[in-house]
C-alpha cells in the first residue's frame, strides 16, 4: 500500500459522518421546549387580544366612558343577529334605557343622564351627575348579558 493512502484513511471523517450525539443535548431539548412554550403562550395572547375576552352568549361589548360631559355606556352587538327589545339597566337605582332594535356590528352610546326610572310619586327619575354604575344588563329578545365595569370580562 503506498504512503499516501494510508495517511488518506487516517485523516477525521468529513462533516456529514460525524457523530451528532452532542445536538441531542439536555441543554438543546431544553431550549426547545422554552421556544414551544413562548410560542403557545404567544398564540394565547394574540387569540385573547382578538376576542377581547368576550365570552357572552348574547355578544355583548359593554364599556363606561368618561366623556367629559359625564359617563356614557357604549354598548356593542358584536353579534351576526338583530337585536330586538333592547334594555340597558344599571345599579344601583335599576336606571334604565329602551331601544326597539339594534343591528348586528352597531352600537349604541347613551349618557348616564338619559337613564331614567319610575320615582315613587310616578315621575320619570334621572340618575345624579356623578353617578358611577356598579353593574350593567343588556336584556334584548334573545338573552341577556351583566357585567361590573372594571372587572375583567367573563
Amino acid at each position: 500500500m503506498p504512503a499516501g493512502r494510508a495517511s488518506a484513511a487516517a485523516a477525521p471523517a468529513p462533516p456529514a459522518t460525524r457523530d451528532t450525539s452532542d445536538r441531542s443535548s439536555p441543554y438543546l431539548k431544553w431550549r426547545i421546549g422554552v421556544v414551544v412554550v413562548w410560542l403557545v403562550l404567544s398564540t394565547a395572547a394574540v387569540a385573547f387580544a382578538f376576542t377581547g375576552g368576550q365570552s357572552n352568549d348574547l355578544g355583548a361589548v359593554v364599556n363606561v366612558v368618561d366623556t367629559g360631559f359625564g359617563i356614557a355606556l357604549d354598548v356593542q352587538n358584536k353579534s351576526d343577529a338583530l337585536w330586538q327589545n333592547v334594555t340597558v339597566t344599571v345599579a344601583p337605582g335599576g336606571y334604565l334605557y329602551r331601544q326597539a332594535t339594534l343591528r348586528a356590528g352597531d352600537r349604541l352610546s347613551v349618557q348616564v343622564a338619559r337613564l331614567e326610572r319610575i320615582g315613587a310619586k310616578g315621575r320619570h327619575e334621572h340618575p345624579k351627575p356623578d353617578f358611577k354604575p356598579s353593574r350593567i344588563t343588556i336584556r334584548t329578545s334573545s338573552g341577556s348579558y351583566s357585567m361590573r365595569p372594571g372587572a375583567r370580562p367573563r
